[in-house]
């Protein structure tokens, strides 16, 4: 009977330590470093964060096309995953 209850208390207590760890730590990812990176490397990495790219194509003067310019938000910005 003792082992039972001190089961049901581990059980209990690895499921209240894996919420807590996903509504904290777990959750978070940091976006990654992809500017000058070419768009399908770049896609990918966000990908790997656990976030979704989005890509907006744009004419620019001195990054050549199908190059990363800019990323918004910037590089290692905390973001919950599954963000945009």
């Amino acid at each position: 009977m003792l082992a039972a209850w001190i089961a049901a208390v581990l059980v209990v207590a690895a499921v209240v330590a894996a919420l807590a760890w996903n509504a904290g730590a777990g959750r978070w990812t940091s976006a990654p470093t992809v500017v000058g990176m070419d768009e399908a490397g770049a896609t990918q990495l966000v990908r790997e964060a656990e976030l979704v790219p989005m890509v907006v194509d744009r004419r620019h003067d001195t990054i050549p096309a199908g190059r990363v310019a800019e990323s918004d938000p910037p590089a290692q910005t905390k973001l919950t995953k599954a963000a945009r």
